[in-house]
């Protein structure tokens, strides 16, 4: 029962808001989801670089994409959106396309599952965020090798904590998941059936009318430094830094986590 940890904080439906050491009351407002496109901005706000350029963020963190987009429509001048959902946020004429994000999505099975390829998911239950990229590569995944229709099973689980918990416990035969969630879920004996995706995975977006007092220009070049910044930093930090940024944005356990497998790419 190790794994019950960490993960039951992040399993919870209401959004919670993360009060970080660059936070200020009146920041730059952005909602983010602790993959490994966004922990690069969390970890400038933990090192105070954000204080630093005279650019406060005020980070809300969300464990699921439509948490995120919610928040960001309701009340946040900026947030991220995985590939699939910024195109369907762009679309509505709300939003600008700010940094482009890079992380990776894995396919993984279960550990008490059978499943050692794609086509061994014939009848599985596969978990997905519909709307996001959990949905969109796991749906063409499985149709390019033949499992069209109603031949895989596809439950909505649009917490990607709480699909990370129910691989680990074998209460589904499969999902997709990205890093670090994927890595953790690793270290507790699911398999990697294959890698989906590993460029351009997500943007911030901008709303476009937002109540904060940066231009579209000073909020795209700030964050890019940010971000840029915090990605140099953690290719050289030390695995117990890397660790303890994932254990604090994540909350998981880290005992087992080979964090270093873990790749930060700069943003676009």
């Amino acid at each position: 029962m190790c794994i019950v940890f960490a993960l039951i904080s992040c399993t919870d439906t209401k959004p919670k808001s993360e009060v970080g050491p660059g936070t200020q009351e009146e920041g730059f407002s952005i909602a983010l989801i602790p993959t490994t496109e966004c922990l690069p901005l969390y970890y400038a706000s933990e090192k105070g670089w954000d204080k630093a350029q005279k650019f406060p963020l005020d980070i809300h963190s969300y464990m699921s994409q439509r948490e995120a987009s919610a928040a960001l429509a309701d009340s946040m001048d900026a947030g991220f959106a995985c590939r699939e959902s910024a195109e369907q946020m762009i679309s509505s004429g709300k939003y600008k396309r700010g940094l482009l994000l890079s992380g990776g999505w894995t396919l993984l099975s279960s550990p008490g599952s059978r499943i050692r390829k794609v086509s061994d998911m014939a009848d599985k239950v596969v978990a997905i965020a519909p709307g996001t990229l959990t949905e969109s590569l796991a749906k063409g995944t499985t149709a390019k090798a033949g499992l069209g229709g109603e031949a895989v099973m596809y439950p909505h689980v649009i917490s990607y904590a709480t699909a990370t918990s129910m691989l680990c416990f074998n209460q589904i035969d499969a999902t997709v998941l990205p890093e670090p969630f994927a890595t953790f879920a690793l270290s507790k004996k699911a398999a990697s059936l294959e890698t989906l995706a590993t460029e351009d995975t997500g943007l911030i977006l901008l709303k476009d009318k937002r109540k904060s007092k940066y231009s579209e220009k000073t909020v795209n070049e700030k964050l890019k430094m940010l971000y840029n910044m915090a990605v140099d930093s953690l290719a050289v930090a030390n695995e117990k830094s890397v660790k303890r940024l994932i254990q604090s944005a994540c909350k998981l356990s880290t005992d087992d986590l080979q964090a270093r497998k873990i790749k930060f790419k700069k943003a676009k």
